[in-house]
């Protein structure tokens, strides 16, 4: 009766050892495939943040692409902001807003001049440097969030939740050559992360620009 029994112990032991390999490769197998489907959101936030920009990229330098922005640093920003200036009520209407309005991008009123001409107004570079300001709309404040100098472009931001937005600006490198840049910005804890474009792009930024400021 023994002798019967070890051999059906050893083809059970076989089937075991045979399952055990079997599963340890689906195992592996599906790690795999969700390694291979996970996306960074932020990237993916990148990725779709700014079609007119990322438009304008692409027409003029065809090796542009936005996975190649990666994050170089992070820093907490700190201050409470300036009262806001009552010449500032102007440029209102070219605020970006939050959902609930609580809050504003301000890409305009540092260094772009409104002027009105037959009941039409129009805006022009008052200057060379260039600043972003995020409003509190509540409070009426104004916080600076991003300065540049002649070189610096600021070219669109948009908000990604109530809290939370991408501001998209860059370096010219030379007349031709353009670095794009973007800073994300979260209000709770007033972090910003930055992330910069691993290459130079051929394209002139002021035509962007230019044609940015003839449709406000």
């Amino acid at each position: 009766m023994i002798k019967k029994f070890i051999p059906f112990l050893l083809a059970m032991a076989f089937l075991a050892c045979n399952s055990n390999s079997s599963s340890g490769k689906e195992d592996k197998d599906t790690i795999e495939e969700v390694e291979e489907l996970y996306v960074d959101p932020v990237m993916q936030e990148i990725n779709s943040a700014f079609p007119d920009a990322y438009q304008f990229f692409s027409a003029q330098d065809s090796s542009f692409n936005p996975t190649k922005f990666h994050q170089v640093s992070s820093r907490i920003t700190n201050g409470s902001g300036l009262k806001l200036s009552d010449a500032t009520s102007a440029y209102y209407p070219l605020f970006i807003y939050n959902t609930d309005s609580s809050y504003a991008i301000d890409l305009y009123s540092y260094n772009v001049i409104l002027r009105k001409r037959n009941g039409k107004i129009t805006a022009q570079h008052a200057g060379p440097d260039t600043e972003a300001a995020l409003i509190d709309m509540k409070n009426k404040t104004r916080k600076r969030i991003y300065f540049g100098g002649s070189s610096s472009a600021i070219l669109d931001a948009k908000w990604i939740n109530n809290e939370e937005f991408f501001l998209l600006t860059g370096e010219s490198i030379s007349p031709s050559k353009f670095q794009p840049q973007l800073l994300q910005y979260q209000l709770p804890g007033n972090k910003a992360n930055e992330f910069e474009y691993s290459d130079t792009l051929q394209l002139r930024i002021e035509d962007y620009s230019d044609k940015r400021l003839e449709k406000l």
